[in-house]
């Protein structure tokens, strides 16, 4: 059994830190295999 763990932190309005990791010993050590910091973007107003 592979487990799955996401983890969202330092979530501001416009940004947040994501790590995504696996475990395949019941969750005792996890290997990140993803990390992402999203930034919003601001779209322009078009009239």
């Amino acid at each position: 059994m592979i487990l799955v763990r996401n983890v969202w932190s330092d979530i501001t309005p416009n940004s947040g830190h994501f790590e995504q990791a696996f475990s395949d010993d019941g969750g005792k050590t996890w290997e990140v295999n993803w990390i992402a910091t999203d930034t919003r973007v601001s779209r322009p107003v078009h009239p």
